[in-house]
């Protein structure tokens, strides 16, 4: 069913897919790879959130190579064919790059729950959703607007424009948030906050969204306009200015993207804090009862050595030691899993605790 879905949707949306791989396929091979490398910070940032948690490396990548390849180009079809209707783009492009963005965690969600465990693992397949609109949006307008008119002289000038110091985009903070408003849904709320949750958080991505279509240019040129003229009052000459044009381009991009997102960035915060308390409690509340040769002995003071913006370690912080921490963080989020503890399907000192143990034994050289 999904197949088939996803076969319609490519056969609808084919004039963008043409014209988005055969128009100007080195263009758009290029501006990807250029956006990908301003946006990497974002990556560095999701691999450190995600430290006490093995993270797929098919989900990993996967979640950004299906928007780049799949979920963008249907949405760009879909936006075009919403303007030819003569909606104001503010009203509609919210709905559909949100929706459309978030739906490779819907589909984890859907066919690999035990992926998403808690809200974190919400937070990062968002924003690698976002990730892969945003890294396309960048090269779609170079390759397709900007390089027929300039070619390849204003490629970094045209591209930078789009990049922000924080290293992030506009579309990864709204997915950021999304995904950690479903996850948190679906994993921790009950009774009506487990849709409420969800429902809110995407409304507020999407008219914040909006919010950015319609006010985002003013919102990046105030703050660029105040800055020329402190370094005017700084001594700097009106005809030096130039000479700081990409700087001054990319604060106003930084500052648009901090002061739509007020609210997006609060609640994110919040979330990535209370995420990781929780899951050092799980750790901790999980594993301490364990025995030989899930938690040795020495292990075992590490699970009170837990430090918010650290990862937990055994000795020697090497490859053997790391997989064996993986392995024991594994079996504690596994047992938190809310539609195991509420149906009872699995008991939690059976199956995983006999996957733990062969892990470990693996790890520490024992299995034969």
């Amino acid at each position: 069913m999904v197949s088939a879905a996803a076969l319609l949707l490519i056969v609808w949306s084919y004039p963008q897919f043409k014209k988005y791989y055969l128009q100007a396929p080195v263009e758009m091979l290029i501006g990807i790879a250029l956006a990908a490398l301003l946006y990497s910070p974002t990556l560095v940032f999701l691999a450190f959130m995600m430290r006490r948690k093995r993270v797929p490396g098919l989900f990993f990548w996967g979640v950004p190579l299906s928007v780049i390849l799949f979920f963008g180009p249907v949405t760009s079809h879909l936006n075009h064919a919403l303007s030819g209707l003569g909606i104001p783009d503010f009203l509609y492009v919210g709905f559909s790059e949100e929706t459309l963005k978030i739906t490779p965690l819907l589909l984890i969600l859907l066919f690999a729950r035990p992926a998403v465990t808690g809200v974190r693992d919400g937070i990062l397949y968002g924003a690698l959703g976002g990730f892969g609109f945003a890294c396309l949006e960048m090269a779609a307008y170079f390759a397709l607007v900007e390089y027929p008119e300039t070619g390849w002289s204003d490629f970094f000038v045209n591209s930078l424009s789009r990049a922000t110091y924080l290293g992030t985009d506009l579309h990864i903070v709204f997915s950021a948030f999304l995904g950690g408003c479903i996850a948190w849904g679906w994993t921790r709320a009950s009774g009506w906050k487990k849709v409420g949750i969800p429902l809110a958080g995407y409304l507020v991505a999407v008219v914040t969204h909006g919010f950015q279509d319609s006010f985002g240019k003013l919102l990046a040129v105030i703050p660029t306009v105040a800055a020329a003229k402190i370094m005017m009052y700084m001594g700097i000459s009106r005809e030096s200015l130039e000479s700081y044009t990409a700087v001054l381009t990319v604060f106003g991009a930084t500052a648009n993207l901090l002061l739509v997102n007020v609210i997006n960035l609060s609640v994110l915060v919040w979330m990535l804090l209370n995420s990781g308390d929780r899951e050092r409690r799980i750790i901790r509340g999980q594993l301490q009862d364990e025995q030989p040769p899930v938690i040795e002995a020495v292990e075992r003071k590490s699970l009170d050595d837990q430090r918010r913006y650290h990862r937990r370690k055994l000795g020697s912080d090497d490859r053997r030691n790391r997989r064996i921490v993986h392995a024991q963080n594994e079996l504690a989020f596994r047992r938190c899993q809310p539609w195991r503890a509420k149906r009872r399907l699995v008991d939690p000192s059976s199956r995983e605790a006999a996957l733990l143990t062969r892990r470990a034994h693996s790890a520490r050289g024992e299995a034969k």
